[in-house]
């Protein structure tokens, strides 16, 4: 889509005695003015923030109408200072800071070098899951032993309430094996 076009409408009469509303107005506006009319511009190297809402990204319309194509606002950064972006490519992050329209902070790649670049600065590793023992909320209450003696354990679950302060649906998971999982038996 070239961008400098500007949409224009055919004259309407109540235009005459009633100017447009203001939001209306910037939809007829390039692209480009619109854009830098929403970021916040800092060194050559630094981040430039989008200053409008972002949820992870900020957001800009294509123009024309209120229903109109919207477009993430790093992506529309790239169509102004680059061109084209081919398809099957994603405008990608170096400085991983999603309010970011800073060119020289932008690159192109694919899905996969995402995900690369995601796992090379360590923003998908997950924390290991704690299990048992070492989880900091049933160590306090039982260890391995404990647990093991609860399955074999044909007392009445009252009794093992009372002797490993427990509730009785935690014995009761127990019991069934749906807590501490991970001791098998």
């Amino acid at each position: 889509m070239p961008q400098n076009d500007v949409v224009t409408l055919p004259p309407l009469e109540w235009r005459k005695w009633k100017p447009l509303p203001h939001w209306r107005k910037s939809h007829f506006r390039p692209l480009e003015e619109r854009f830098w009319q929403y970021v916040q511009r800092a060194g050559a190297n630094e981040c430039w923030e989008w200053t409008r809402r972002c949820a992870p990204y900020g957001q800009i319309s294509l123009g024309g109408s209120r229903g109109a194509e919207r477009l993430y606002s790093h992506r529309a950064s790239w169509l102004i200072h680059y061109g084209a972006i081919p398809d099957g490519k994603h405008v990608l992050h170096k400085c991983d800071n999603g309010r970011c329209v800073n060119p020289r902070h932008l690159f192109l790649g694919t899905q996969a070098d995402n995900n690369r670049d995601r796992d090379r600065k360590g923003r998908g590793v997950k924390p290991p899951v704690l299990r048992g023992k070492d989880h900091p909320r049933q160590a306090r209450k039982l260890t391995d032993a404990q647990v093991l003696e609860i399955r074999r354990s044909t007392e009445p679950t009252r009794i093992l309430t009372a002797r490993y302060g427990m509730s009785r649906s935690g014995i009761n998971f127990i019991r069934a094996g749906t807590r501490w999982q991970h001791l098998g038996e």
